[in-house]
């Protein structure tokens, strides 16, 4: 509301003043607050509200203990209350208003009441005659005696509930109001409880549509996957936008998993068409979660934490999918929640540890570089990235601890490089939020001029899916990167949908063959043929190629039959210690013997042969 009335009296008499657009307006004059000590707030029942306004009403004057008060028709009608069905009383205000909001209206009124406060304004909610809680903004100023003692305080209160309760965009129930109908649904469930469905619903692919067609058409496919939501819903049932990408359902007669199962699959096809607008179709994923009203269940917040977890458990399963909550999903987001908080640990207890695996080159065995492998020594145990990358990423430490791999790694290379006098190539995995980091070209410089490494010694990879997902961005840094004169590998090379076009847009030097191909060599004939055929793919583009997962002598003979150039895999070395690597570094390699005695081996040419 812009303008709230009041009426005062002033030494020539009453005069109708306002509250206009934040300030206080009388005679035409706008003031920050009203000129206290030329005039006195009337009580309402003596003043005519200003013309058209219906959504305000005034209370007060709303005085301390002895000070007798009065509230007009007008605020006890927006509470749904006739004259008489409410007292004049301040306890028949406060005792009203919502208990999470009782402490701060009465600490901000006794603030104003004792001088410390220019004037009293707070937003709450109060309960009505048919037991809902509205939202109000009310405002309010004392009037004091000579000593400064405040003995009355009028003004005004506003009904806001729909401003506070409805999500702006679409219209639709906010968190607030979602809460409050969900606590109402608990109430009418009764005992024995009549069970009933919530449900969690995440629109994955918002950002990257705002990215590419801007926010105006990115609200509008909200609103429009709202009505989709809407319409495949029941009467009964609500639906609320929580804001940006999630929704809150409750489900009225989903009663059992059977029938939340198929309302579930039900809308996710339904959200999961294409849409069309302003001539551009796009699609979204959806990911839903589901938790059902039963025993263990005793509040709102408990039915809306298990349906995240399911919801939780979808995303983790990849692509648009629905779960429903059961038991073991809470044990299993309470582990998860522990390894959070022991990851968070570990990084500030210098718990991790970099490993080398030694890169060799297949045409002499000669010790290329390495490749630096993340590891957490967690008490006692040796965790791999599978174990805990996840949780690094999830608790905001992945790009941190990525950026001490850079820094540490390039240290020790440079130091075997100087000692051992053999140019030694390090290769080191980001992860595509790393590579969107605007600091990280910042980090490199740091790190080569810190460590001495020569830039073109240094080898980052990226993957291919990282690499089809990339944005503008993550393009300008990796050109950068390549300007600089390190080296960009694609790692997992043929795992994802390769396009040549890829190869061509991005500055990439050298493809890693994925150990899922290479592991399968001898042994399928198609195998063979895509080893085959990215080998030279590579070649021809005038790419380097280095093959991961290198395990017995059979794949490295194929391997250098092919004429792959660089390998690594457990045949030559697993990832070991700084101390380890460079124990191997001066004890010579014992991979060596392979390449010494390059013996036609009768059965190893048959199998090449047969693939």
């Amino acid at each position: 509301m812009d303008r709230e009335w009041a009426t005062v009296e002033t030494k020539s008499g009453k005069l109708r003043g306002g509250y206009e657009d934040g300030l206080y307006v009388f005679k035409g004059i706008p003031y920050a607050a009203p000129p206290v000590g030329a005039l006195r707030w009337m009580p309402p029942q003596s003043v005519e509200p200003w013309p058209g306004i219906h959504s305000a009403a005034e209370f007060g004057p709303i005085c301390p203990q002895d000070i007798p008060s009065t509230f007009s028709d007008r605020w006890k009608s927006m509470l749904g209350y006739s004259d008489s069905q409410i007292g004049n009383s301040p306890a028949d205000w406060l005792s009203r208003i919502h208990p999470g909001d009782k402490d701060q209206v009465e600490r901000l009124l006794n603030q104003h009441l004792n001088g410390t406060s220019s004037h009293f304004e707070t937003e709450y909610r109060i309960v009505d005659s048919g037991g809902e809680y509205r939202w109000v903004l009310c405002r309010g100023l004392a009037r004091r005696n000579e000593q400064g003692e405040a003995y009355r305080i009028a003004g005004s209160q506003t009904d806001i509930t729909d401003r506070k309760v409805y999500n702006p965009l679409t219209g639709l129930p906010n968190q607030i109001l979602f809460m409050d109908r969900l606590d109402h649904a608990l109430k009418r469930a009764g005992s024995p409880k009549k069970s009933f469905g919530v449900a969690v619903i995440e629109v994955s692919g918002l950002k990257e549509i705002a990215s590419s067609f801007g926010y105006v058409f990115a609200d509008r496919l909200i609103c429009l996957l709202s009505k989709t939501i809407q319409s495949n819903l029941s009467k009964d049932d609500t639906v609320a936008h929580l804001g940006n990408d999630d929704f809150a359902l409750i489900l009225e007669d989903a009663n059992d998993g059977k029938k939340a199962a198929v309302a579930a699959s039900r809308l996710q096809q339904k959200l999961e068409q294409p849409i069309l607008i302003e001539g551009q179709s796009v699609c979204i994923s959806a990911f839903i979660g589901i938790a059902l009203l039963n025993g263990e269940c005793t509040s709102a917040d408990e039915l809306m934490r298990d349906a995240y977890s399911a919801m939780q458990r979808a995303k983790d399963g990849g692509n648009g999918r629905f779960e429903i909550f059961d038991q073991n999903m809470r044990a299993s987001i309470v582990k998860r929640l522990n390894l959070e908080a022991d990851v968070r640990k570990a990084f500030e207890n210098n718990e991790f540890r970099i490993h080398y695996q030694p890169i060799v080159n297949l045409r002499n065995g000669d010790l290329a570089g390495f490749e630096a492998l993340l590891r957490w020594q967690n008490q006692d145990t040796l965790m791999y990235p599978e174990e805990f990358l996840t949780m690094a990423e999830s608790s905001d430490l992945l790009v941190p601890l990525e950026k001490w791999v850079l820094r540490d790694a390039c240290m020790q290379v440079s130091r075997w490089i100087d000692k051992f006098k053999a140019a030694f190539t390090l290769n080191i995995n980001l992860s595509p939020k790393h590579y969107a980091d605007p600091q990280l070209i910042g980090q490199l410089h740091e790190a080569l001029e810190k460590s001495g490494l020569e830039p073109s010694l240094l080898n980052l990879e990226i993957t291919e899916s990282a690499l089809m997902d990339s944005t503008e961005a993550v393009a300008y840094t990796l050109a950068k990167i390549r300007d600089m004169d390190v080296q960009l590998h694609m790692d997992d090379f043929g795992t994802g949908y390769s396009s040549l076009s890829y190869l061509n847009r991005f500055p990439i030097d050298s493809l890693k063959v994925d150990r899922s191909f290479v592991a399968k060599l001898g042994l399928c004939e198609e195998t063979w043929k895509i080893v085959q055929a990215i080998v030279s793919l590579g070649q021809n583009l005038d790419k380097e190629l280095i093959a991961e997962g290198i395990e017995n002598i059979m794949q490295l003979r194929m391997l250098q039959t092919l004429k792959c150039e660089y390998g690594q895999g457990y045949y030559f070395s697993k990832p070991i210690s700084a101390e380890e690597t460079e124990v191997l570094i001066s004890g010579g390699f014992p991979w060596k013997l392979a390449f010494e005695h390059k013996t036609a081996d009768r059965n190893l040419n048959l199998a090449v042969e047969a693939s």
